[in-house]
This record gives structure tokens, C-alpha cells and sequence, in this order.
């Protein structure tokens, strides 16, 4: 049997072979027995939410505050220095690939109430 695909057709087998593919990229099968969970007070001066580890095998960061923070994959973030920003909220996960480094934080302005909780796996 044919199904009309973008672009054309394609058999039963066709698909079976590119599900079956699409499953095995998306499957890493990492898997974690613990996780390390830990709060880190907002600041509008850098901080570290976690240091290098180098066994780390996915990362949680939820942003608990009422402030935007600003997450960098490496060291000492700035407002304009920073991988990600994560709004109150929010979240933002690593799991895969793994950067092993040091993440620090910063938020964009003084004043404000909560915290980053990182689960680390």
C-alpha cells in the first residue's frame, strides 16, 4: 500500500524504515538512578548554579522568581553575555548533548524575589 508523503508516495516499508530510524535518533538511552537538587538565590550579579561535572547526564533549571535570568553555558554570565534566558516561570533542560561545564546566572535586574531550583541527573 502507498501513502502520498510531501513530495510524492511512499510504501509501508519506507515508512516502517523511517519511523523506525526518527525512534532510534531520539532515543539516547541515557538514563539517571539520582538527581541533586538544589536552589540558588536570584542575583544581579553572576552567580553559579552548577559547577563542571563532568559524569553530569542532564540538567533542570526552573526559574522560581519574578525576574528574567539569563543562563550561560560557561563562566560569569552577563545581561548581554548568556546562552538562554529563562522568564519566571520557565524552564530550560539539557539532555543531550550534555555540556559538562559550569553554568552560571545572572538576572536582569536588582530587586528581585526567588530563585533558580537545578535538578542535576
Amino acid at each position: 500500500m502507498e501513502k502520498r508523503i510531501q513530495g510524492g508516495l511512499a510504501t509501508e516499508q519506507t515508512l516502517s524504515a523511517i519511523s523506525s530510524t526518527v525512534s532510534s535518533t531520539l532515543s539516547t538511552g541515557v538514563t539517571a538512578s539520582s538527581a541533586v537538587i538544589t536552589r540558588v538565590a536570584a542575583s544581579a550579579t553572576s552567580v553559579t548554579l552548577k559547577a563542571s561535572n563532568s559524569a553530569r547526564k542532564g540538567i533542570i533549571l526552573y526559574n522560581d522568581s519574578n525576574g528574567i535570568c539569563c543562563v550561560k553555558y560557561g563562566s560569569t554570565a552577563g545581561t548581554s553575555d548568556f546562552t538562554v534566558k529563562v522568564f519566571p516561570d520557565g524552564h530550560h533542560f539539557i539532555d543531550g548533548p550534555i555540556y559538562s561545564g559550569v553554568i552560571d546566572a545572572i538576572w536582569t535586574s536588582a530587586g528581585v524575589v526567588g530563585a533558580m531550583q537545578v535538578t542535576e541527573l
